[in-house]
């Protein structure tokens, strides 16, 4: 018995330190205080973290788990399991104990965070509750504790239909038009010409007059815009055009309106979308207030055009008169990640406010893939895992370079070594310091 215990004990200890190896580079010392039984269960916690057929198919265990076992077991299980591994339990009381530990004893900063995953239906009171849950969490742990960030998911605070909705106005706006019409300035970016915006317009019926078309141009130009009066340049574009405007009521212009109705954004979901601005606003009030900064997530690339623009006003509205406390995911494992990154670079300088990058390899790569299989269009992740690395380091190198330490920060989210590597050396080469990057 003792025997089989060592050997299990050693098996635990070794399959624990493979799984960090490969992604935290965390020390054996970690879990020399932990029992067998703490170490086995980790052990086969992480190992079942990595596979393929339980991430692909969590979310109908789940609801299977629901529906046999109940509300009250499952969520029991999660919390022992998983959940005790992973997160910091259940509750705001758990989350401030875990939070205090890490950092008095030692020194790690935390990023609180509560969400919901994916609602379909439009439940007001669920969104609210779910609204008010962050903004208790800003005022119990992170409003005391300038060594807690919070981390939020804008699909938390309204339905999926919404911001698929939202997304599709976007990308007629940036691949129908912009991208198809646009040409390009011998080297300068693409510019979309008064004459291709017509064009745009006529060829997919889109019923406007000339005046609809100036309202159109005066939106997205910037006031000191070094194109003609007749083009729009693709940084004002990409910095301009959304399918909701937040504390503005310019998506009612009529071209904005027409592709948005087309895209089947309706009245209801107008409505939608202006309680998710409340919601989002009340939020980033408050950690304004507090100087706490909010990590916003990056999420799949059905619904992150409109996500990113989201993320682009309320940075445009609050990083005016202070350093950048709110940081937009950057997933690197897309393919259009570095356009990404340059072009929020060069915005924020154009607008003089704060870039806020969370930088990341991606969380939704195998969903990606399965979708752009069974949809018939071109993957929009790197094909290989070598191609995410070069694209993570690629994007932090630029970031780095381009950082203002007065005004900008970035989150690195990474476990991969060489890129460890590499941040440390432009972090030394750029002298920043925590106050800039972490």
């Amino acid at each position: 018995m003792f025997l089989s215990k060592r050997i299990c004990r050693k098996k635990a200890l070794q399959s624990l330190q493979w799984f960090n190896s490969k992604s935290m580079a965390s020390k054996p010392e970690v879990f020399k205080d932990m029992t067998t039984f703490d170490l086995v269960k980790r052990g086969v916690i992480y190992k079942m973290s990595q596979s393929d057929i339980l991430l692909n198919n969590g979310e109908w265990l789940a609801k299977q788990s629901y529906q046999f076992l109940g509300k009250h077991i499952t969520n029991g299980l999660i919390e022992c399991t998983g959940g005790e591994i992973f997160t910091s339990g259940p509750t705001i009381k758990t989350l401030i104990e875990d939070v205090d530990r890490f950092y008095y004893e030692d020194g790690i900063l935390s990023g609180a965070g509560y969400v919901l995953e994916g609602c379909e239906q439009d439940d007001i009171a669920l969104f609210d509750n779910c609204t008010n849950y962050l903004l208790e969490t800003l005022d119990r742990v992170c409003k005391t504790r300038p060594y807690c960030s919070l981390a939020i998911k804008l699909t938390g605070l309204a339905h999926m239909d919404m911001f698929k909705i939202a997304n599709k106005a976007h990308f007629m706006f940036f691949y129908h038009l912009f991208k198809k019409y646009a040409t390009q300035r011998g080297n300068d970016r693409l510019v979309l010409t008064r004459d291709a915006l017509i064009e745009f317009l006529r060829r997919n019926k889109y019923h406007v007059t000339d005046a609809n078309v100036d309202e159109f141009i005066e939106i997205v130009k910037f006031k000191d815009s070094k194109y003609g009066k007749d083009e729009i340049g693709e940084l004002e574009f990409f910095s301009n055009v959304s399918s909701h405007y937040f504390r503005s009521d310019k998506h009612h212009a009529d071209i904005i309106h027409q592709v948005c109705e087309r895209s089947g954004l309706t009245p209801e979901i107008r409505e939608a979308l202006n309680r998710f601005e409340k919601r989002i606003d009340r939020i980033v009030d408050r950690a304004a207030k507090y100087g706490t900064k909010l990590f916003i997530d990056a999420e799949q690339s059905y619904i992150q055009l409109a996500l990113d623009s989201f993320a682009r006003q309320i940075q445009t509205h609050y990083h005016k008169d202070r350093r950048a406390f709110v940081l937009n995911g950057v997933q690197s494992y897309l393919k259009l990640s570095h356009d990404h990154v340059l072009l929020e670079v060069e915005r924020c300088r154009a607008l003089g406010i704060g870039f806020g990058l969370k930088l990341i390899r991606g969380a939704y790569y195998n969903e990606e893939v399965r979708l752009a299989e069974e949809k018939k269009y071109p993957s929009p992740v790197f094909e290989t895992l070598e191609g995410s690395h070069k694209s993570y380091d690629s994007n932090i190198t630029h970031l780095m370079n381009n950082l203002n330490p007065d005004t900008d920060f970035l989150l690195m989210g990474t476990h991969n070594v060489e890129s460890t590597k590499l941040a440390k050396s432009l972090i030394s080469k750029n002298k920043l310091t925590g106050n800039n990057v972490c």
